[in-house]
């Protein structure tokens, strides 16, 4: 069984990245934090995830792991808890594990033989 990770439904990521952050916003936690993380973590989906084959949850969850490095890498000079690690849901997404004021984020839908894809909400 191999695993494949797609993009969200909704565009969430790609909407974000098309789009300025307004002017009044730029000094917000909106503008200083999820903005650009929603950026990075597009970048390091299309990268390092999605359209690549994994061999099992584990071998994702590896790759999984380098995504503080990434946005390090991309200069984000901080991630905030609810952004800061991603990993493989039971609702079978790759989510941001930490509950923010929404919930965890979920960033992708996870692909096998076994699991269906998860409507969002």
């Amino acid at each position: 069984m191999t695993i494949k990770v797609e993009h969200r439904p909704d565009q969430l990521f790609q909407q974000c990245a098309k789009r300025d952050c307004p002017p009044h916003l730029e000094n917000t936690f909106i503008g200083k934090v999820t903005l650009p993380t929603h950026r990075a973590l597009l970048g390091f989906l299309n990268e390092k995830v999605v359209g690549r084959e994994f061999k099992d949850e584990g071998e994702l969850q590896k790759v999984l792991d380098t995504w503080p490095e990434f946005a390090k890498a991309q200069g984000l000079p901080y991630l905030d808890k609810a952004f800061a690690t991603l990993s493989v849901s039971s609702r079978g997404t790759v989510a941001c594990p930490d509950k923010g004021p929404g919930g965890p984020l979920e960033v992708g839908l996870v692909k096998t033989g076994e699991r269906k894809r998860v409507p969002y909400r």
